[in-house]
């Protein structure tokens, strides 16, 4: 299989709250290959 031909792979950034990890999504999800899922709020972050 050559590289172009690669499947996509799904992957997930784990970070602490208030860290910059939407700011990361944002940037990542501009990328025409790339498609965000979202994020998964803890019930302890009060925002």
């Amino acid at each position: 299989m050559l590289k172009s031909e690669r499947l996509p792979e799904p992957f997930i950034i784990l970070a602490m709250l208030r860290s910059g990890t939407h700011f990361l999504e944002e940037l990542l999800s501009e990328h025409p290959n790339v498609v965000s899922d979202g994020e998964l709020l803890s019930e302890y972050d009060p925002n």
